[in-house]
């Protein structure tokens, strides 16, 4: 509400700050209904239909009422805005338990090169959000779309999911994983439009199951190997260092033509101002 105040009024200077009692109904009475976050347009007309004009009106609501006609969402949004918070904040998102990555392609592509390099770029970019959140998996799926708005053209949407031998965040294992698996899965002959990697059976870093036929050397080698990546990628920047698979032609990217400039994090594109 705060937040909505200090966008809406610039005589708050960019901030607004919520603090006691008499400020809060103030607003409330004045914010209409239907511009409370979490309230649609469908629900806006049936709190009118009701005698419900302002977000103070909602709050006066009987519980049950609510809960009946705008289930248990609705019921927590009038605990909030009565001040009785529902859903704590988190101060340290907790680890995901399964990670995707996916783009639409710049422009529709036909050879296997260029989706080739997409699918490794996002299967690295998986072990990265492992390694970011301490955890390996040892399930991956890669899928295929063609372009659903294109009917005249042939459609084939394809998946293929595999189970690693042992969990693990490597992105030369990952990579090379997803990689089998758009082999199995890739036809010529279609105009593919999007490419995505999704990781699952994530578990902690430090409880990975070996299977016989992976030895503890080869666990730590990659774990080094990876570090090392990792501190060249914070250091350097994302680009620094990759798998080879992932390629250098980029065929596959959207054309962010629109893209903001990076005034604060790339020396390239600093702000220039003429003196």
């Amino acid at each position: 509400m705060a937040n909505r105040v200090a966008k809406k009024h610039p005589e708050h200077g960019g901030v607004f700050v919520l603090e006691t009692p008499g400020d809060i109904e103030t607003v409330l009475r004045a914010m209409p209904v239907g511009d409370v976050w979490g309230i649609g347009g469908q629900y806006a007309k049936l709190l009118a239909r009701n005698g419900v004009a302002t977000a103070w009106d909602f709050t006066r609501l009987p519980a049950d009422w609510v809960r009946r006609n705008l289930t248990v969402v609705g019921a927590r949004l009038q605990m909030e805005l009565q001040g009785f918070p529902c859903l704590e904040l988190e101060a340290v998102a907790p680890p995901k338990k399964n990670i995707c990555t996916s783009r639409s392609f710049g422009k529709m592509l036909t050879d296997f090169g260029g989706v080739s390099e997409a699918v490794a770029n996002h299967a690295h970019r998986c072990a990265c959000k492992l390694r970011g959140q301490g955890s390996a998996a040892n399930v991956l799926t890669v899928f295929l779309h063609t372009n659903p708005f294109k009917p005249e053209l042939p459609q084939y949407n394809p998946s293929r999911t595999v189970t690693l031998p042992t969990a693990t965040n490597s992105s030369l294992l990952i990579v090379g994983f997803a990689e089998a698996a758009l082999k199995a899965i890739w036809r010529n002959g279609y105009a593919y439009k999007k490419a995505g990697v999704i990781i699952s059976g994530i578990v902690p870093e430090n409880e990975i199951q070996l299977d016989f036929d992976v030895s503890m050397t080869d666990v730590d080698k990659h774990k080094r190997l990876m570090r090392a990546m990792d501190a060249l990628r914070g250091r350097y920047g994302h680009g620094a260092i990759s798998v080879g698979t992932q390629g250098t032609a980029n065929t596959w990217r959207l054309r962010q033509e629109r893209l903001s400039r990076r005034f604060t994090t790339c020396w390239e594109e600093v702000l220039e101002v003429a003196v």
